[in-house]
């Protein structure tokens, strides 16, 4: 038999799925890849290429029942090898295909970026006859705005209270309460509607002013030094949100007899609550 003919019948008997332990390596190279691609091109679709590029494999005539032949033979080799090209196949599928999905969203992105900047402002204004619809803020953007503006109002309420603690006459204190008393019913509101955002859309927030700053009404916070400044050593002030009395005696509350303020609006599940 010549040896031409010999090379003819090996790779045909290993496509009909027998064993054999010489095999020419250029036909071993040529076989795994075409084996490896033919399985990938299947696989791709899937994604799974470790799952699936072993059926693959299980399903291929040319490497079934191979449990008896050596380690390291030409005809496992071929397998193994197929197998190890499928599985690159199919990830290299799905990274394509990601770079090709994130190329479109960069896309949309800089279109709707465009489409933002070129359009007129407002909800009044129109394109080609047609109304401009003005976008609305999201839920984490209004929360972003509530934190700044949290922020800055627990920066100005210390200053606020000392403006009333400080105060020379009685329109000067009065009006640094109610300044005090305007921030703080803003920041009660602002950490309520904080609390009350959805996990997803909740931020972390600490407050920065001092438990008492939190849990007492501005003018708990002052009464001792105004009843001083305003009523005397033995007066009492009295504070009904507009005008600072006085009342003077033994009858007259002071500031542990005065009736406890109600206590503060913030919700139950207020991530600042002390």
């Amino acid at each position: 038999m010549k040896t031409g003919s010999c090379g003819a019948l090996v790779a045909g008997a290993v496509i009909a799925g027998v064993s054999l332990l010489v095999f020419p390596a250029v036909a071993q190279s040529t076989l795994s890849k075409e084996m490896g691609k033919k399985w990938g091109d299947k696989c791709a679709p899937t994604g799974r290429a470790t799952t699936c590029c072993n059926t693959q494999r299980n399903e291929e005539t040319a490497c079934k029942g191979l449990e008896k032949e050596r380690m390291g033979s030409t005809v496992v080799r071929n397998c193994d090898d197929a197998e190890k090209i499928c599985q690159v196949t199919v990830r290299s599928a799905e990274e394509a295909k990601k770079a090709e999905e994130e190329k479109k969203k960069k896309a949309e992105d800089a279109k709707k970026a465009e489409e933002k900047k070129a359009a007129p402002q407002g909800s009044g204004s129109s394109t080609n006859g047609q109304p401009q619809l003005t976008t609305l803020p999201s839920a984490r953007q209004l929360a972003d705005g509530w934190k700044k503006q949290l922020e800055q109002l627990e920066d100005e309420y210390p200053n606020a209270l000392d403006a009333a603690k400080n105060g020379k006459t009685k329109p000067e204190i009065e009006r640094a309460l109610k300044r005090a008393e305007e921030i703080k019913k803003r920041i009660d509101e602002l950490r309520r509607r904080i609390g009350d955002l959805s996990p997803a859309e909740r931020i972390p927030y600490t407050s920065k002013l001092p438990t008492p700053y939190v849990s007492k009404s501005p003018f708990d916070l002052v009464y001792d030094k105004i009843s001083v400044t305003l009523c005397g050593k033995n007066g009492k002030a009295q504070w009904d949100g507009n005008i600072v009395s006085c009342q003077k005696g033994p009858d007259a509350p002071s500031g542990g007899d005065r009736p406890i303020p109600p206590a503060t609006d913030i919700a139950p599940n207020d991530p600042n609550k002390r």
